[in-house]
């Protein structure tokens, strides 16, 4: 599976590591692990690096994702910070990603790499 989700205790935040080709299954999958491990956990902020992906999730379901997590119950206060692909592809499929979190209320930002996202989400510390 080109796509890690885990929990790093020391900062209490959700890591999603995406590497290789990432699918819209893989991103749903993604998507439910990293909401079942934010209630869990009671985390609020979530690293997704995404900076050695390919992604070729299609633009309805990155419009879906963030309704999904929603559904899925993950809290509305949580950080998200998406590193970018190294490569440049599809870039704008994360920063439309980006604008639809924003839209549903989730506070979500992408970085060009993951010492920035992680310094941003550092920043908002609520846990």
């Amino acid at each position: 599976m080109p796509c890690d989700v885990k929990h790093v205790p020391d900062t209490n935040t959700v890591m999603v590591v995406g590497y290789g080709k990432l699918t819209s299954q893989e991103a749903v999958r993604a998507t439910e692990e990293a909401s079942r491990l934010l209630n869990e956990n009671g985390a609020t902020r979530v690293l997704c690096d995404y900076s050695d992906a390919v992604t070729e999730v299609t633009t309805m379901d990155i419009h879906w994702l963030p309704q999904y997590q929603e559904k899925l119950g993950a809290p509305k206060n949580i950080r998200i910070g998406l590193v970018l692909p190294k490569t440049g592809y599809k870039t704008e499929d994360f920063q439309f990603y980006e604008t639809v979190c924003r839209n549903r209320g989730y506070n979500c930002r992408a970085f060009g790499s993951r010492e920035a996202a992680a310094k941003w989400l550092e920043q908002g510390k609520t846990a």
